[in-house]
C-alpha cells in the first residue's frame, strides 16, 4: 500500500506545478500520413502540423498552424486533389489535457468541394508526453461551411451547413529525447443542415513522425 501512493505521488508530481507546452519545448512539429474510408468516398494524404508555444508568462497557450494535400476518391465521379489550411491557438488546461481552436479552409484543384471550418477539440493524455509510450484519446465538434458542386456526391450544387463530432486515439512512442512515432485511428460522425451530404460520416487512420525542439 505504502509503494502504491508512492508511486501515486510521483505520477501526480509529474504533471502538475510549472510546466509548459508537451515535454515543455518551443516547438513541435507533426508530419503524417493520414487516411479515411468515409460513407461515399475515400481520402489519403500528407499532412504538416506546427505547434509553437506562445510567448505568454504562463507558457500555457500554443500557436497552431496546418497544412494538408491529398486525394478524395468518391464512389462515383472523378477522384479530386484537395488541399486545407488551418490556424488556431491551444491552451493547456494541465500538462496532460488541452483544449484547442481552429479555424481552416479546405479547397481542391476542381472547385467542386470547399469547406470552412471551425473546431473546438479537448485531448486527453493518459500518460504524459515525456513518458516513453504516451497513449491519449482526443474529442471534436466541427462547424462546417460545404459547398459542394453538380456531379461531386450530389447531382446538383449544394451549399449547407455540418457540425461533425470525431474521437481520436493514438499514442506517441518516444524513440529519442527529441522524436516519437504517433499512431491513431478515429470515427466521425455528420449532421447536416438543409440536406446536406454526410460527407465526414466514417474511420480515419493515420501515421505521424514528431519532432519536439527545445
Amino acid at each position: 500500500m505504502k509503494k502504491t501512493c508512492i508511486a501515486v505521488c510521483v505520477v501526480f508530481g509529474m504533471v502538475s506545478g510549472a510546466f509548459a507546452i508537451d515535454r515543455n519545448v518551443r516547438m513541435i512539429d507533426t508530419i503524417g500520413v493520414e487516411t479515411a474510408n468515409f460513407r461515399d468516398m475515400t481520402y489519403a494524404g500528407l499532412s504538416l502540423q506546427v505547434e509553437n508555444m506562445l510567448a505568454a508568462p504562463s507558457e500555457k497557450w500554443a500557436v497552431l498552424a496546418g497544412l494538408t494535400a491529398g486525394r478524395y476518391d468518391p464512389d462515383t465521379g472523378p477522384r479530386i486533389d484537395s488541399w486545407s489550411l488551418s490556424m488556431g491557438i491551444r491552451h493547456y488546461l494541465t500538462p496532460v489535457t488541452t483544449l484547442s481552436l481552429l479555424g481552416s479552409w479546405r479547397d481542391d484543384d476542381a472547385r467542386a468541394f470547399k469547406v470552412a471550418s471551425g473546431t473546438v477539440g479537448l485531448r486527453q493524455r493518459l500518460l504524459p508526453a515525456s513518458f516513453s509510450i504516451s497513449p491519449w484519446a482526443e474529442g471534436r465538434i466541427s462547424v462546417q461551411d460545404a459547398k459542394l458542386s453538380g456531379g461531386f456526391l450530389s447531382d446538383r450544387d449544394r451549399s449547407f451547413t455540418a457540425v461533425v463530432s470525431a474521437i481520436d486515439v493514438g499514442c506517441d512512442f518516444l524513440m529519442s529525447r527529441q522524436f516519437a512515432f504517433v499512431f491513431h485511428v478515429g470515427l466521425s460522425e455528420t449532421s447536416t443542415v438543409q440536406s446536406g451530404v454526410q460527407y465526414a460520416e466514417g474511420l480515419t487512420a493515420g501515421v505521424a513522425m514528431r519532432y519536439f525542439w527545445p
